[in-house]
């Protein structure tokens, strides 16, 4: 299995400069790095987090080696990059 960094971060679209405060980030192997995002965000009660988590870690990772998801109902940010992602990608320009 491909290994994948993911972070998570806070935005708030009326609030930018608030936005990008990072909540959390893992690099690992995509099945331990989907359990514990999964896991990180029932504690939180984010269920449709939870939804979109297992879209983007749950299933064969995409070809461009990289997905972005906004989370609206929690304001939440989540990237995936895989190692055979551009490297422009692997540079953190969002923030998280």
């Amino acid at each position: 299995m491909a290994t994948v960094q993911v972070t998570v971060g806070k935005i708030d679209l009326l609030n930018p400069a608030d936005s990008n405060v990072q909540q959390v980030a893992y690099k690992d192997e995509q099945a331990a790095v989907h359990e514990a995002l999964r896991a990180w965000a029932q504690v939180r009660g984010y269920d449709s987090f939870v939804r979109a988590v297992d879209q983007c870690l749950g299933a064969e990772p995409p070809k461009s080696g990289f997905t972005v998801v906004i989370n609206k109902p929690n304001s939440l940010l989540l990237k995936a990059v895989w190692e055979w992602a551009p490297d422009e990608m692997k540079t953190d320009q969002t923030g998280v």
